[in-house]
């Protein structure tokens, strides 16, 4: 076949485009032949269709039209000036694309088609495996889950929009999960979302969220305020005697997590994935009294950095003796969590999470043998630590700090802020031992006869 013309051609920087008949496929029966946008760049060609055919004499005579004259009328140049109109739109998204910084043939094909073989769930997927922080790729991971539920596993980057993720916030309704799933969910699509901004995969005008017309506004978390318990049921909580019927092993393992429960309660609501890691540290031995822990919550770790301390009342030591190891420098205090001397990543993780479900469960066991009207789980302590010790009026300088909150003017004179007799009181004060408020003690049921009778006195 003699040389094809070209019907038009430019460059923009490296990347040429041609109007051309598509030889790529033609047999001997071929008659009309298709014409398409041809791309190239650096050896690599895209060919975006344009939906016309010709002979290659109908072809011949659409390159030579030029609309002067008689011809300006025929519609031989009609379909050429809607050719003409193809190529400026391939033209055009080439450029965009090239002043962004975004051009790949991925993106123009996305770009003109709206259609791509990678799909949104490759771009998540690709986050969800360079996370390196396995509590938050958990979270992506059980978010795209209930997103794959609703929308299936083939997401093209066009269906991205408020529509669609109103859609989604409807079946979860549908499917009762809370405002704060929702709200953890919806912000881990969040990222997905902005790196597809990024690669120009979808547009910014596509962005879901904000406060703007026709926009979705995230649900705010549930407040957890109501996820405490008092002093007076912690205390019934530490002397939980097992029942009769219950064997010895199952005991065992129902105090344990009690144990670590009140241990974390104590330490500023420490999670179970610090409790992992801690040790006896050379701050422990270096104090000469061994009455002091310290370690550096994993969650602030990349940012401040800044170490926070637990005094060892003579409760937290009886949870030490009992279900901590031997102290020895650079020794996990509790080895038991992991149950590896050098565990993986990933082992970590799962031993963390089974850890938290057995404080779960036993707890929830607990409270249903002492007939405690809710089930407390590992994240209560942390809000019984905050809320008695605010109830206790206790300093919030000190309340944050024990929670590793970074406080201005506090993190580097803590110490001398609040000397190790002051904690080591007000750790004895958040188990009602030297509570100089004759009222710390009482369940909210017996707080609230008080504050009836006090009103019925004053009448």
């Amino acid at each position: 076949m003699e040389q094809i013309q070209t019907l038009l051609s430019k460059k923009v920087e490296n990347i040429n485009i041609s109007a051309t008949l598509d030889t790529r496929h033609l047999t001997p029966e071929t008659e009309k032949i298709p014409v398409i946008i041809r791309v190239n760049c650096n050896r690599r060609h895209y060919y975006y269709p344009t939906g016309y055919k010709f002979t290659l004499k109908e072809y011949d005579k659409l390159c030579k039209s030029t609309g002067k004259g008689a011809s300006n009328k025929t519609a031989i140049w009609e379909t050429k000036k809607e050719l003409l109109a193809i190529f400026e739109k391939v033209e055009k998204a080439i450029k965009d694309l090239s002043d962004s910084g975004l051009f790949n043939f991925e993106n123009l094909k996305t770009r003109l088609t709206g259609r791509s073989s990678e799909t949104f769930l490759d771009i998540w997927r690709g986050i969800i495996s360079d996370c390196k922080k396995h509590n938050t790729k958990d979270s992506y991971k059980n978010a795209m889950g209930c997103l794959v539920r609703y929308a299936g596993s083939n997401i093209a980057f066009d269906r991205i929009g408020p529509a669609f993720i109103r859609e989604w916030i409807w079946d979860m309704d549908k499917k009762g999960l809370s405002k704060t799933t929702q709200a953890i969910y919806l912000r881990s699509i969040k990222v997905p979302i902005n790196e597809c901004i990024r690669l120009g995969r979808i547009k910014q005008s596509q962005y879901p969220f904000g406060k703007g017309k026709g926009q979705v506004v995230i649900p705010k978390a549930a407040k957890r305020t109501e996820d405490f318990i008092g002093i007076a049921t912690i205390r019934r909580i530490m002397d939980f005697v097992a029942p009769e019927g219950w064997s010895q092993s199952y005991a065992d393992a129902v105090h344990q997590s009690i144990g670590f429960w009140l241990f974390s309660y104590l330490a500023g609501g420490m999670n179970v994935a610090d409790m992992a890691e801690i040790q006896w540290n050379e701050y422990y031995f270096g104090q000469g009294k061994e009455s002091d822990l310290s370690f550096i919550r994993q969650k602030v770790e990349d940012s401040n950095g800044e170490k926070t301390y637990i005094a060892i009342s003579p409760a937290m030591r009886k949870i030490l003796d009992k279900y901590g190891s031997t102290p020895e420098l650079g020794k996990r205090i509790f080895p038991q969590i992991l149950g590896y001397e050098h565990p993986t990543p990933e082992q970590t993780a799962r031993r963390v999470q089974q850890v938290n479900a057995n404080i779960r469960a036993h707890l929830g066991k607990v409270c249903k043998v002492l007939e405690i009207p809710f089930s407390v789980s590992p994240t209560w302590a942390r809000h019984s630590f905050k809320s008695n010790a605010a109830h206790l009026g206790l300093p919030h300088d000190y309340v944050e700090f024990s929670m590793g909150h970074s406080i201005q003017g506090v993190a580097g004179n803590y110490l001398g802020a609040f000397p190790l007799e002051q904690r080591l009181e007000y750790a004895d004060r958040l188990l009602g031992e030297t509570a100089s408020n004759p009222f710390a003690n009482l369940s909210p049921d017996e707080m609230e006869a008080v504050l009836n009778l006090l009103k019925t006195m004053r009448k």
